[in-house]
């Protein structure tokens, strides 16, 4: 739960921070460029979702992502860092995008915001959209990045790893299932041969009884 929460913390502190500084640094609609070609800063508000869906609907998102933060919440008590870490990244990076994008909406819902905040340009993903589809790449933040990562990495798990650490539990409970009938087997063995040896002791007594009390008769 210690590495959970770490991440969980990380991730969240992430988004909240970038968010904090284009607002502070950047001023709305303008244009930053950080990496030539690659990538340019801005700042927008978002009332809706991705491409405008559900566009000035900020309540209804923010109870939205409620209910999502909690439902993660019970898949995240399942964690197991030992055995399943794609899956527990992919629920922290769940709930960590989640959760960043809740805060912007209840922050707006209270008029303390203008909407979620987005800043992130990927220039070689919007050319690649724009030449698909004849629009726009969504702008975006951190946060929709957890999500987009952790639903990808979730569906890794699930369709090829799931699988293998099922059939794997399996054969290490089939081994101690094996190495318990052993030492059952074992245990009977070693009383089988115990009972042996006392049957054994007592034919050897019986028969020195026998003796004795033939020669005292003969006596």
């Amino acid at each position: 739960m210690a590495i959970t929460l770490i991440l969980l913390a990380v991730f969240l502190l992430a988004d909240i921070f970038t968010k904090y500084f284009a607002e502070v640094l950047i001023a709305k609609n303008d244009i930053v460029t950080a990496i030539p070609g690659v990538l340019d800063l801005t700042l927008t508000y978002n009332t809706g979702a991705a491409w405008s869906l559900f566009d000035d609907n900020t309540l209804f998102l923010a109870i939205l992502s409620l209910v999502a933060s909690i439902v993660i919440i019970v898949f995240i008590m399942k964690n197991d860092w030992k055995t399943k870490k794609i899956y527990s990244l992919s629920t922290c990076m769940l709930l960590a995008g989640t959760f960043g994008n809740m805060i912007d909406r209840f922050l707006t819902v209270f008029d303390l915001r203008d909407g979620v905040v987005d800043m992130i340009i990927l220039n070689p993903l919007d050319s690649l959209w724009s030449a698909i589809f004849k629009s726009s790449f969504p702008i975006f933040n951190v946060a929709d990045v957890l999500l987009v990562l952790g639903v990808i990495l979730l569906a890794i798990d699930i369709l090829f790893l799931e699988d293998k650490r099922e059939k794997k539990i399996k054969s290490n409970i089939n081994k101690q299932i094996a190495e318990r009938n052993k030492e059952e087997s074992k245990d009977v063995e070693q009383i089988t041969e115990a009972n042996e040896e006392e049957v054994i002791v007592e034919r050897k007594v019986l028969i020195i009884e026998e003796t004795t009390y033939g020669k005292s008769s003969s006596e």
